[in-house]
């Protein structure tokens, strides 16, 4: 599991639909139902219930999806962090 799978299956869930998603992260569908599917692999869970409806977290999905989005949200801050310290101090070698 990697903050990429992360962020895709986020986006999944977020658009309700692989094609929305796909279409909002410039990704083909095909590509990004390959990532939310080796992410399940990876796990050895189901995290989307896909249907006529679209698709819906399974109660794992639930889960990640309130891992994945503190994830985002520490990944976020840390960078933005990062970016201070590097307008404010000089690169080391």
């Amino acid at each position: 599991m990697d903050s990429r799978q992360l962020h895709h299956f986020r986006a999944v869930v977020d658009h309700g639909s692989f094609t929305q998603a796909a279409e909002a992260l410039q990704l083909t569908q095909p590509s990004l139902s390959l990532t939310v599917r080796k992410l399940e692999k990876d796990l050895n869970v189901k995290l989307l219930s896909r249907g006529r409806g679209g698709v819906h977290t399974t109660e794992a999905g639930d889960y990640l999806y309130g891992v994945a989005t503190s994830i985002d949200s520490l990944l976020t801050t840390a960078t933005a962090r990062l970016a201070e310290f590097a307008s404010s101090t000089p690169a080391q070698n």
